[in-house]
Order: structure tokens, then sequence, then C-alpha cells
């Protein structure tokens, strides 16, 4: 009877399981309803990027950036909503090198960020391109084939642009390392760079900004070099933006999981998990007032 009622009670165990991985897989929505789909040709590791083209005969077409070392930028015909259809994929230009995480459309002119993961890495900065051909974008194999120019920001202590701001046709805002900027602590390689692109196959900066302290060579250092916050500033810069594709499941997983850093009261990116885990708990005496929430990965 005993063994009888063991083997019924591991059934159960099994099928209630199995009905949690079921519903795992079911996508949680309020007021939103899934209206199509489309998995990228299985690379769907969508960047910060986006942006929406509309062509003179009504169709509109999807910019997005990839944050994967692989492959650039996707291109996407969303006219029908309910059908998107693949374009074009580009691939990135250093492929293993640099990403293209963000972008920027105005007009015909479409600027892509080009990061490297470590300082040095090249080709890293701005590229600009001509997306006024819909044929020419969907036939293009390379960034090359549609490229204006290239606003090289590659540096000894720059990894290029990380993210940027473009839509009045006039002026790029970069968040970006430079050649010549030379920071007191490699955490803080990237500076506002602002960018002319009136004419876009000549562009050139118009400005920059900085927190004053971080740039070796600041009248104000060493009073003004900036405070560091642990354990943000204990996770080094190459660290920071992992890319890890996970074979099998159409598709990249990036975690984005809350620091007990709540002196500084800001989110941070850790090392990729190949398996998600969420036995996450709180900061020891942090409560739910506090900045950061007082989350810490635990064993993640």
């Amino acid at each position: 009877m005993r063994k009888s009622f063991h083997v019924t009670l591991r059934v159960v165990c099994l099928v209630l399981a199995g009905a949690s991985l079921m519903a795992q897989r079911t996508a949680d929505s309020r007021n939103i309803v899934l209206v199509g789909h489309n998995d990228l040709n299985g690379l769907g590791d969508g960047g910060e990027g986006l942006a929406l083209q509309q062509l003179p005969d009504g169709r509109r077409i999807l910019y997005l950036a990839h944050e994967a070392p692989q492959r650039c930028l996707s291109v996407i015909d969303v006219t029908k909503p309910e059908s998107p259809v693949l374009v074009n994929q580009l691939p990135s230009p250093t492929p293993g090198v640099t990403r293209c995480n963000s972008l920027g459309l105005s007009g015909n002119v479409l600027v892509v960020a080009n990061q490297a993961a470590k300082a040095g890495g090249k080709r890293a900065g701005m590229w600009v391109l001509d997306v006024s051909d819909i044929k020419k974008v969907s036939t293009a194999k390379s960034l090359d084939e549609l490229s204006l120019s290239f606003f090289d920001t590659s540096g000894p202590e720059s990894r290029g642009v990380h993210n940027l701001w473009f839509v009045d046709g006039e002026f790029a805002h970069l968040t970006t390392g430079m050649p010549d900027f030379h920071p007191t602590n490699p955490q803080d390689d990237q500076i506002w760079v602002v960018v002319d692109l009136r004419n876009p196959r000549q562009p050139r900066e118009v400005g920059r900004w900085w927190l004053p302290g971080t740039r070796q060579g600041d009248r104000c250092l060493p009073g003004c070099l900036p405070p560091r916050h642990k354990p943000l500033d204990d996770v080094p810069v190459g660290e920071r933006y992992r890319w890890q594709s996970i074979s099998g499941r159409g598709h990249q997983r990036s975690r984005r999981l809350r620091s007990c850093a709540r002196s500084v009261g800001s989110y941070s990116r850790v090392r990729h998990s190949p398996r998600p885990r969420r036995n996450c708990r709180r900061c020891p005496g942090s409560g739910p007032t506090s900045k950061s929430r007082g989350w810490k990965p635990s064993g993640c």
C-alpha cells in the first residue's frame, strides 16, 4: 500500500512539474495582445535600438539593432503587423569584436552604434547609413554597401559608441569613448559627444561633456575625483556586457539583476548564467523604500 502511495505521489509531482513548465512558457500580459511575431532566424538578441521608417509607397520598415557581436542589424517589413517579414540581416562589421546595440533614424539616414567588448577594439564608432533605397537595403551584405560615412571613436582607452540619439537630421548625441579622452578610471571611458550630421558624408564633432574629475589632467583634480561605489566598480569593464548565446532556444537571454548598490541606486548587469535561477534574496538591512529596492543575486 505504501509503495503504491509513493508511486502515485511521484506521478502527481511529475504532472504538476510538467504543468508548471508549460505555464512558464505562456506569456503574461495585461491590456496587451500579441499581434504578430518573427523569430529573426533564431537571432532574437534585440538590443536597445529600434527605428520605424515609412516608405513613399506606405510600407513600414523596422530597423532593429542586435546586442551580440555577430549580427549587427535586422530589417523587418511590419506593414502588416500580424505578418512581419524579415527583409535582411547584416553582420557585425567585425564579428566577435564589436556589436551594434543602438541606432537612430531621421528621414533616410540611419546611424548605428558600434561598440567593442574591450578598449582598443576596432572599428568602433558610429556608422552613418543611407536607407533611402529599400531594394538596396534588402540586398546589402554589409554596412559598407549602405555607408555614407563612419565616425571613428576607437582608441586605446575607448570601446566606441554604446548608445546614441538621432532624431532631427542634424545632430547625433553619443555616449562613447574618444581616442583623445583618457579617463582617470577605466570604468569612466564613456562621455557625451555631439556630432554634426547636417552633411552625413562628413560627420564632425561639435561638442562634448564629461563629469569633472573623470578625465586625466582635469584642473579640479584631485579634489573632484568621483567616489567609487561597490559592487559596481568591482566589475571589470569587459565583463559588464558579456554576450552569451543559449543554443536551441532560438534567441539570446540577457539577465539584468538588481544590485545591492544602495548608495548608487542604479541597475547593473552581471555575468550571464546559462540556466537562470530565481533564488534571489533581499540585502541585509534593506527595505522596500531603498532606491535599489534591495535586491541581491544569491547564487544566480
